[in-house]
């Protein structure tokens, strides 16, 4: 059981916070440094974010993932490229690639030791992926999760997703999902056929398949 599923509530800055803390307080002095950022996260998030329905990815969804990248233990980097794979003719696809550029930016996000670099990939022009550590397959994209999981480990990098049932079937390593509440799952197959392994503090703190 995932020990980060937190309350609407407690998200959307409406409440019900305390118990949740307490309990993840619990886990952060047994996994260190995520949980104490766990802790401090369920309290900044509501602050910056109101109760918003998103039909696609968040703002927030954009910063755990981020943020859950900084605990790889293999491979060791200081740079991940990130690119977001859409489809522009669908605008959930659209809107979340859209979200990865404002939150990343131009000049990149620093998370913990990691500095994020972000670039967008429209599936029409996936054949020119090149020089990815991290391929983000945005919603709409379901068709194509088999086929960009396969290239994405043909070059070198591991997927990740919004879309949990995308992590389920083992085509995505790692997805979340903010609400109603905070889910992170791993998949141990899809991660070990990518070559790469997460911190045991952060693999506590999430479902892992």
């Amino acid at each position: 059981m995932s020990l980060i599923r937190l309350s609407s509530s407690c998200l959307n800055g409406t409440g019900g916070c305390v118990g949740a803390a307490l309990t993840v307080g619990r886990a952060g002095r047994r996994a260190g440094s995520y949980g104490q950022w766990l802790i401090s996260a369920m309290v900044v998030v509501p602050l910056l974010w109101p109760s918003v329905a998103f039909a696609a990815i968040s703002e927030r969804d954009v910063l755990f993932l981020t943020r859950a990248l900084s605990f790889m233990e293999t491979p060791k980097t200081d740079m991940l490229r990130l690119v977001v794979v859409y489809d522009p003719d669908d605008a959930d696809s659209k809107q979340e690639a859209d979200q990865f550029a404002a939150v990343i930016g131009d000049k990149g996000l620093k998370v913990a030791r990691i500095q994020i670099d972000l670039s967008l990939l429209s599936i029409d022009d996936v054949e020119k992926l090149d020089g990815a550590d991290v391929l983000v397959i945005t919603s709409g994209l379901k068709q194509y999760q088999s086929s960009l999981a396969k290239l994405s480990e043909q070059k070198g990098a591991f997927t990740i997703s919004g879309d949990l049932s995308c992590v389920e079937v083992g085509d995505c390593v790692l997805g979340l999902q903010s609400q109603p509440s905070v889910r992170i799952l791993l998949n141990s197959e899809a991660a070990s056929r990518a070559g790469v392994a997460f911190e045991p503090a952060f693999r506590m703190m999430v479902t892992e398949l």
